[in-house]
Protein backbone atom coordinates (compact mmCIF):
# COMPACT_ATOMS: atom_id res chain seq x y z
CA UNK A 1 0.00 0.00 0.00
CA UNK A 2 1.35 3.15 -0.98
CA UNK A 3 1.48 6.63 0.71
CA UNK A 4 -1.52 7.77 -1.48
CA UNK A 5 -3.60 4.37 -0.89
CA UNK A 6 -7.07 4.81 0.69
CA UNK A 7 -9.14 2.42 2.12
CA UNK A 8 -12.65 3.41 2.07
CA UNK A 9 -15.58 2.32 4.85
CA UNK A 10 -19.14 2.51 3.69
CA UNK A 11 -21.76 1.46 6.14
CA UNK A 12 -25.33 1.66 4.38
CA UNK A 13 -28.86 0.16 5.59
CA UNK A 14 -29.46 -3.38 4.27
CA UNK A 15 -33.13 -2.87 3.46
CA UNK A 16 -32.83 0.80 1.67
CA UNK A 17 -32.71 0.08 -2.01
CA UNK A 18 -31.37 3.25 -3.14
CA UNK A 19 -28.67 3.78 -0.83
CA UNK A 20 -27.44 -0.51 -1.25
CA UNK A 21 -27.79 0.85 -5.54
CA UNK A 22 -25.36 4.03 -4.43
CA UNK A 23 -22.80 1.26 -2.53
CA UNK A 24 -22.54 -1.04 -5.69
CA UNK A 25 -20.49 1.30 -7.83
CA UNK A 26 -16.52 0.99 -6.12
CA UNK A 27 -15.51 3.89 -7.77
CA UNK A 28 -17.46 6.25 -6.68
CA UNK A 29 -16.98 5.09 -2.82
CA UNK A 30 -13.41 5.43 -3.29
CA UNK A 31 -13.52 8.35 -4.82
CA UNK A 32 -15.90 10.48 -2.19
CA UNK A 33 -12.89 8.78 0.72
CA UNK A 34 -10.29 10.27 -1.34
CA UNK A 35 -11.64 14.11 -1.40
CA UNK A 36 -12.48 13.70 2.32
CA UNK A 37 -8.90 12.83 3.03
CA UNK A 38 -7.45 15.24 0.90
CA UNK A 39 -10.15 18.04 2.17
CA UNK A 40 -8.52 16.76 5.57
CA UNK A 41 -4.40 16.80 5.32
CA UNK A 42 -4.40 19.26 2.04
CA UNK A 43 -6.22 22.37 3.99
CA UNK A 44 -7.26 24.22 7.27
CA UNK A 45 -10.27 25.10 5.44
CA UNK A 46 -13.79 24.15 6.60
CA UNK A 47 -15.63 22.21 3.86
CA UNK A 48 -19.40 20.78 4.36
CA UNK A 49 -19.75 17.38 3.01
CA UNK A 50 -22.93 15.65 1.80
CA UNK A 51 -23.85 12.85 2.98
CA UNK A 52 -26.76 11.11 1.25
CA UNK A 53 -29.22 9.92 3.76
CA UNK A 54 -33.06 7.84 3.44
CA UNK A 55 -35.41 9.46 4.89
CA UNK A 56 -37.37 6.45 4.91
CA UNK A 57 -34.45 5.10 7.38
CA UNK A 58 -36.63 3.84 9.88
CA UNK A 59 -34.93 2.26 13.75
CA UNK A 60 -37.21 0.82 16.43
CA UNK A 61 -37.90 3.47 19.19
CA UNK A 62 -37.51 0.67 22.03
CA UNK A 63 -33.70 -0.29 20.72
CA UNK A 64 -32.89 3.16 20.47
CA UNK A 65 -30.85 4.06 24.05
CA UNK A 66 -29.24 7.29 24.81
CA UNK A 67 -25.34 7.24 24.99
CA UNK A 68 -24.40 9.86 27.35
CA UNK A 69 -28.25 10.64 29.75
CA UNK A 70 -28.84 14.24 30.32
CA UNK A 71 -28.77 14.75 34.49
CA UNK A 72 -31.33 15.51 36.73
CA UNK A 73 -31.70 19.43 37.55
CA UNK A 74 -32.92 20.47 40.45
CA UNK A 75 -34.49 23.50 40.59
CA UNK A 76 -31.39 26.69 42.64
CA UNK A 77 -33.69 26.29 45.80
CA UNK A 78 -34.56 23.14 45.95
CA UNK A 79 -30.53 22.35 45.63
CA UNK A 80 -29.61 25.55 48.67
CA UNK A 81 -32.14 23.34 50.79
CA UNK A 82 -30.28 19.74 50.40
CA UNK A 83 -26.88 21.55 50.49
CA UNK A 84 -27.73 23.32 53.41
CA UNK A 85 -26.54 26.67 51.84
CA UNK A 86 -28.58 29.80 52.18
CA UNK A 87 -27.05 32.94 52.78
CA UNK A 88 -24.45 33.06 50.69
CA UNK A 89 -26.10 31.99 47.76
CA UNK A 90 -27.46 34.37 44.87
CA UNK A 91 -31.38 33.66 44.56
CA UNK A 92 -30.90 34.95 40.69
CA UNK A 93 -27.76 33.61 39.30
CA UNK A 94 -28.48 29.82 41.33
CA UNK A 95 -26.41 27.58 43.43
CA UNK A 96 -22.84 29.28 44.98
CA UNK A 97 -20.96 26.26 44.54
CA UNK A 98 -17.07 26.83 44.77
CA UNK A 99 -14.84 25.85 41.57
CA UNK A 100 -12.92 22.35 41.51
CA UNK A 101 -9.59 21.98 43.52
CA UNK A 102 -10.34 25.23 45.37
CA UNK A 103 -9.34 24.59 48.77
CA UNK A 104 -11.70 23.02 51.11
CA UNK A 105 -13.91 24.98 53.26
CA UNK A 106 -13.85 24.64 57.33
CA UNK A 107 -17.39 23.69 56.91
CA UNK A 108 -16.46 21.09 54.72
CA UNK A 109 -14.01 19.30 57.00
CA UNK A 110 -15.43 16.67 59.78
CA UNK A 111 -13.03 16.03 62.37
CA UNK A 112 -13.16 12.22 63.95
CA UNK A 113 -12.78 13.06 67.30
CA UNK A 114 -16.06 14.50 67.12
CA UNK A 115 -17.89 11.92 66.06
CA UNK A 116 -20.22 9.76 68.62
CA UNK A 117 -18.35 6.47 70.06
CA UNK A 118 -19.08 3.19 68.35
CA UNK A 119 -22.03 1.00 70.05
CA UNK A 120 -21.00 -2.89 69.34
CA UNK A 121 -23.75 -5.14 69.76
CA UNK A 122 -23.54 -8.09 71.94
CA UNK A 123 -23.93 -11.47 70.10
CA UNK A 124 -23.32 -13.40 73.41
CA UNK A 125 -27.10 -14.57 73.20
CA UNK A 126 -26.60 -16.36 69.91
CA UNK A 127 -23.90 -19.14 71.27
CA UNK A 128 -26.32 -19.87 74.19
CA UNK A 129 -27.19 -23.33 74.40
CA UNK A 130 -31.02 -22.45 75.39
CA UNK A 131 -31.52 -20.75 72.14
CA UNK A 132 -30.35 -22.75 69.78
CA UNK A 133 -32.96 -24.06 67.37
CA UNK A 134 -34.76 -27.13 67.76
CA UNK A 135 -33.78 -29.91 65.15
CA UNK A 136 -35.88 -33.08 64.91
CA UNK A 137 -34.64 -36.00 63.07
CA UNK A 138 -36.95 -37.37 60.79
CA UNK A 139 -37.63 -41.31 60.81
CA UNK A 140 -38.00 -42.12 57.08
CA UNK A 141 -38.92 -45.94 58.03
CA UNK A 142 -41.81 -44.29 59.97
CA UNK A 143 -43.29 -42.32 57.25
CA UNK A 144 -43.07 -45.21 54.79
CA UNK A 145 -44.99 -47.04 57.12
CA UNK A 146 -47.55 -44.24 57.93
CA UNK A 147 -48.29 -42.47 54.92
CA UNK A 148 -49.93 -39.09 55.51
CA UNK A 149 -53.62 -38.74 55.21
CA UNK A 150 -53.85 -35.46 53.38
CA UNK A 151 -56.35 -36.52 50.82
CA UNK A 152 -55.40 -35.02 47.36
CA UNK A 153 -57.60 -34.91 44.01
CA UNK A 154 -57.27 -36.31 40.46
CA UNK A 155 -57.16 -33.64 37.77
CA UNK A 156 -55.76 -35.88 35.37
CA UNK A 157 -57.59 -38.15 32.49
CA UNK A 158 -60.13 -40.69 33.31
CA UNK A 159 -59.80 -42.18 30.20
CA UNK A 160 -58.46 -45.35 31.42
CA UNK A 161 -60.48 -45.38 34.47
CA UNK A 162 -63.29 -46.73 33.36
CA UNK A 163 -62.92 -50.08 30.51
CA UNK A 164 -63.96 -49.60 27.04
CA UNK A 165 -66.32 -48.41 25.27
CA UNK A 166 -67.57 -45.79 27.61
CA UNK A 167 -71.24 -45.78 25.75
CA UNK A 168 -73.45 -48.99 26.02
CA UNK A 169 -76.41 -47.83 23.94
CA UNK A 170 -79.54 -49.58 23.98
CA UNK A 171 -80.36 -53.49 25.25
CA UNK A 172 -83.44 -55.23 26.73
CA UNK A 173 -86.63 -53.50 25.08
CA UNK A 174 -88.92 -56.13 27.34
CA UNK A 175 -90.74 -54.56 30.74
CA UNK A 176 -90.98 -57.48 33.25
CA UNK A 177 -91.35 -55.78 36.38
CA UNK A 178 -91.99 -52.68 36.60
CA UNK A 179 -93.91 -52.62 40.36
CA UNK A 180 -91.35 -55.19 41.80
CA UNK A 181 -88.83 -51.81 42.32
CA UNK A 182 -89.83 -49.52 44.58
CA UNK A 183 -89.80 -45.84 43.38
CA UNK A 184 -87.33 -43.09 45.26
CA UNK A 185 -88.50 -41.52 47.87
CA UNK A 186 -86.15 -40.58 50.50
CA UNK A 187 -85.53 -37.00 49.37
CA UNK A 188 -88.75 -34.35 47.98
CA UNK A 189 -88.07 -34.05 44.37
CA UNK A 190 -87.30 -29.74 43.17
CA UNK A 191 -89.01 -29.42 40.21
CA UNK A 192 -86.85 -27.44 37.38
CA UNK A 193 -88.42 -24.45 35.81
CA UNK A 194 -90.38 -25.35 33.41
CA UNK A 195 -91.45 -28.46 35.06
CA UNK A 196 -93.52 -28.80 37.75
CA UNK A 197 -95.28 -31.32 40.59
CA UNK A 198 -96.48 -33.97 40.02
CA UNK A 199 -94.18 -34.66 37.11
CA UNK A 200 -95.78 -35.77 33.49
CA UNK A 201 -94.01 -39.38 32.41
CA UNK A 202 -95.41 -40.11 28.98
CA UNK A 203 -94.90 -43.40 27.66
CA UNK A 204 -92.75 -42.65 24.90
CA UNK A 205 -90.40 -39.82 26.44
CA UNK A 206 -86.84 -40.55 27.61
CA UNK A 207 -85.20 -39.10 30.45
CA UNK A 208 -81.45 -39.60 32.56
CA UNK A 209 -80.06 -39.13 35.19
CA UNK A 210 -76.58 -37.53 35.58
CA UNK A 211 -73.92 -38.95 38.14
CA UNK A 212 -71.81 -37.15 39.25
CA UNK A 213 -67.89 -37.85 38.86
CA UNK A 214 -65.56 -34.89 38.89
CA UNK A 215 -67.54 -31.50 39.23
CA UNK A 216 -70.67 -29.30 39.89
CA UNK A 217 -73.64 -29.82 37.69
CA UNK A 218 -74.79 -26.90 36.40
CA UNK A 219 -78.22 -26.82 38.56
CA UNK A 220 -79.21 -25.20 41.91
CA UNK A 221 -79.15 -27.95 45.24
CA UNK A 222 -77.15 -30.46 42.71
CA UNK A 223 -74.37 -32.67 44.93
CA UNK A 224 -70.73 -32.23 43.34
CA UNK A 225 -68.12 -34.77 43.63
CA UNK A 226 -64.53 -35.13 43.54
CA UNK A 227 -62.13 -37.76 42.68
CA UNK A 228 -59.18 -38.63 45.22
CA UNK A 229 -55.73 -39.11 43.61
CA UNK A 230 -55.08 -42.84 43.69
CA UNK A 231 -51.29 -42.01 44.32
CA UNK A 232 -51.29 -40.41 47.67
CA UNK A 233 -54.61 -39.84 48.83
CA UNK A 234 -56.46 -42.89 51.30
CA UNK A 235 -58.64 -45.30 48.84
CA UNK A 236 -62.15 -44.60 51.21
CA UNK A 237 -64.74 -43.18 49.08
CA UNK A 238 -67.16 -41.09 51.27
CA UNK A 239 -71.28 -40.57 51.03
CA UNK A 240 -71.84 -36.84 50.56
CA UNK A 241 -74.26 -34.69 53.07
CA UNK A 242 -76.17 -31.73 51.20
CA UNK A 243 -76.95 -30.09 54.64
CA UNK A 244 -73.21 -29.14 54.96
CA UNK A 245 -72.39 -29.37 51.24
CA UNK A 246 -70.41 -32.04 51.25
CA UNK A 247 -69.59 -33.43 47.71
CA UNK A 248 -69.31 -37.23 46.34
CA UNK A 249 -66.09 -39.04 47.17
CA UNK A 250 -65.22 -41.28 44.54
CA UNK A 251 -61.75 -43.32 44.12
CA UNK A 252 -60.90 -44.90 41.05
CA UNK A 253 -62.14 -48.83 42.67
CA UNK A 254 -65.30 -47.43 43.55
CA UNK A 255 -65.61 -45.28 40.13
CA UNK A 256 -64.85 -48.40 38.02
CA UNK A 257 -67.36 -50.52 40.51
CA UNK A 258 -70.49 -48.47 39.77
CA UNK A 259 -69.61 -48.66 36.16
CA UNK A 260 -69.88 -52.69 36.17
CA UNK A 261 -73.19 -52.48 38.78
CA UNK A 262 -74.82 -50.04 35.72
CA UNK A 263 -73.70 -52.31 32.98
CA UNK A 264 -75.26 -55.29 35.15
CA UNK A 265 -78.41 -53.19 35.79
CA UNK A 266 -78.65 -52.17 31.92
CA UNK A 267 -78.77 -55.91 31.21
CA UNK A 268 -80.90 -57.56 33.82
CA UNK A 269 -83.25 -54.99 34.16
CA UNK A 270 -87.26 -55.40 33.45
CA UNK A 271 -87.47 -51.48 32.98
CA UNK A 272 -87.07 -51.36 29.04
CA UNK A 273 -84.31 -50.08 26.97
CA UNK A 274 -80.90 -48.45 29.07
CA UNK A 275 -78.00 -46.72 27.51
CA UNK A 276 -75.18 -45.89 30.14
CA UNK A 277 -72.51 -43.40 29.00
CA UNK A 278 -69.49 -41.19 30.22
CA UNK A 279 -68.97 -37.98 29.56
CA UNK A 280 -65.33 -36.23 30.30
CA UNK A 281 -65.30 -32.58 30.77
CA UNK A 282 -63.75 -30.57 28.53
CA UNK A 283 -59.93 -29.53 28.13
CA UNK A 284 -58.89 -27.08 30.55
CA UNK A 285 -62.91 -26.25 32.35
CA UNK A 286 -62.98 -28.50 35.04
CA UNK A 287 -59.77 -27.46 37.13
CA UNK A 288 -61.50 -23.96 37.42
CA UNK A 289 -64.47 -25.47 38.96
CA UNK A 290 -63.42 -27.91 40.85
CA UNK A 291 -62.04 -25.50 43.69
CA UNK A 292 -65.15 -24.18 44.30
CA UNK A 293 -66.06 -27.61 46.07
CA UNK A 294 -65.43 -27.17 50.03
CA UNK A 295 -62.47 -29.16 51.33
CA UNK A 296 -63.99 -30.40 54.72
CA UNK A 297 -64.26 -33.55 57.42
CA UNK A 298 -66.64 -35.60 55.79
CA UNK A 299 -70.21 -37.21 57.49
CA UNK A 300 -69.61 -41.14 59.03
CA UNK A 301 -71.04 -43.22 56.14
CA UNK A 302 -72.99 -44.97 58.74
CA UNK A 303 -75.19 -42.38 59.86
CA UNK A 304 -78.85 -42.62 59.80
CA UNK A 305 -80.60 -41.41 56.84
CA UNK A 306 -83.08 -38.25 57.20
CA UNK A 307 -85.80 -37.01 54.37
CA UNK A 308 -84.26 -33.16 53.84
CA UNK A 309 -86.82 -31.30 53.52
CA UNK A 310 -87.54 -29.93 49.84
CA UNK A 311 -85.97 -26.42 48.82
CA UNK A 312 -87.82 -24.02 46.47
CA UNK A 313 -88.28 -24.91 43.12
CA UNK A 314 -85.25 -24.01 40.81
CA UNK A 315 -85.20 -21.75 37.69
CA UNK A 316 -82.81 -24.34 35.62
CA UNK A 317 -79.03 -24.03 34.55
CA UNK A 318 -78.95 -20.30 32.63
CA UNK A 319 -77.63 -18.03 34.86
CA UNK A 320 -80.10 -15.27 33.87
CA UNK A 321 -82.75 -17.39 35.11
CA UNK A 322 -81.08 -18.13 38.96
CA UNK A 323 -83.63 -16.66 41.47
CA UNK A 324 -82.42 -12.69 43.14
CA UNK A 325 -80.42 -13.13 46.24
CA UNK A 326 -79.04 -16.67 45.19
CA UNK A 327 -75.24 -16.92 45.39
CA UNK A 328 -75.77 -20.12 42.91
CA UNK A 329 -73.72 -19.37 39.81
CA UNK A 330 -74.10 -22.17 37.05
CA UNK A 331 -71.45 -23.81 35.27
CA UNK A 332 -71.60 -25.07 31.99
CA UNK A 333 -72.17 -29.03 31.70
CA UNK A 334 -68.86 -30.00 29.47
CA UNK A 335 -66.75 -28.74 32.82
CA UNK A 336 -68.13 -31.78 34.41
CA UNK A 337 -67.32 -35.03 34.13
CA UNK A 338 -70.36 -37.96 34.54
CA UNK A 339 -72.11 -40.66 34.03
CA UNK A 340 -75.50 -40.99 32.07
CA UNK A 341 -78.31 -42.99 32.04
CA UNK A 342 -80.35 -43.23 29.53
CA UNK A 343 -84.09 -44.40 30.39
CA UNK A 344 -87.93 -44.45 29.98
CA UNK A 345 -89.43 -41.59 31.38
CA UNK A 346 -92.14 -43.25 33.49
CA UNK A 347 -89.21 -45.22 35.12
CA UNK A 348 -87.05 -42.11 36.23
CA UNK A 349 -87.77 -42.98 40.08
CA UNK A 350 -87.06 -46.37 39.76
CA UNK A 351 -83.61 -45.97 38.79
CA UNK A 352 -82.97 -43.42 41.05
CA UNK A 353 -83.72 -46.15 43.65
CA UNK A 354 -81.75 -48.61 42.38
CA UNK A 355 -78.51 -45.76 41.65
CA UNK A 356 -79.09 -44.97 45.31
CA UNK A 357 -78.95 -48.97 46.86
CA UNK A 358 -75.06 -48.89 44.99
CA UNK A 359 -72.64 -49.90 47.63
CA UNK A 360 -68.87 -50.22 47.01
CA UNK A 361 -67.41 -52.79 49.20
CA UNK A 362 -63.84 -52.38 51.27
CA UNK A 363 -61.81 -54.76 53.18
CA UNK A 364 -61.70 -53.74 56.77
CA UNK A 365 -59.80 -55.53 58.85
CA UNK A 366 -60.84 -59.15 58.92
CA UNK A 367 -63.82 -58.45 56.76
CA UNK A 368 -65.80 -56.03 53.89
CA UNK A 369 -67.47 -52.97 54.76
CA UNK A 370 -69.50 -51.58 51.90
CA UNK A 371 -69.94 -47.55 51.81
CA UNK A 372 -73.02 -45.95 49.90
CA UNK A 373 -71.04 -43.49 47.83
CA UNK A 374 -74.33 -41.84 46.68
CA UNK A 375 -76.33 -41.95 50.07
CA UNK A 376 -78.03 -38.83 50.57
CA UNK A 377 -76.43 -37.47 47.20
CA UNK A 378 -78.98 -34.98 44.87
CA UNK A 379 -78.42 -35.69 41.42
CA UNK A 380 -80.24 -34.17 38.60
CA UNK A 381 -82.87 -35.72 35.94
CA UNK A 382 -82.65 -34.12 32.65
CA UNK A 383 -85.10 -34.45 29.13
CA UNK A 384 -84.00 -35.49 26.27
CA UNK A 385 -81.91 -32.80 25.02
CA UNK A 386 -80.56 -32.36 28.39
CA UNK A 387 -82.54 -29.47 30.13
CA UNK A 388 -82.88 -29.57 33.80
CA UNK A 389 -86.25 -31.16 34.75
CA UNK A 390 -85.68 -31.80 38.68
CA UNK A 391 -83.32 -33.25 41.48
CA UNK A 392 -83.52 -35.60 43.40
Amino acid sequence: MTEDSVVVHKYFYLDDKILTAQASSTSQSLQEGRELVNQTLRSTKWFHTDAACSKRFWVPGSNVYMYVPIPDVLHPSRRRDLLGYGSGCDSNSGLNMPEWNSPVDGAEVLDMDNLPLFESTDLDDLFDPRNAPLIVERNLNQQTANPPSVEQLDHSTLFKVFPQPHIHVFGNFEVTKPFKIPVYSKTDPIPIFPYTLPLKSPSNARRAWLVPVRGILPWEHATPAVLLDPKVSPQSPRSPNPALSLPIVWTHASLRAFWTSLLELKRRTGLGPISVSFTAAGCGSLQSFISRIPRSEYMDSDEEEEVNPSPNPISGSDASDTPAGSNFHPNPLDSVDYIKIYHQSQFSMHFRNMVDRFGFEMKAGDGNEKVRVLKKARLVLVDDVARGVLVS
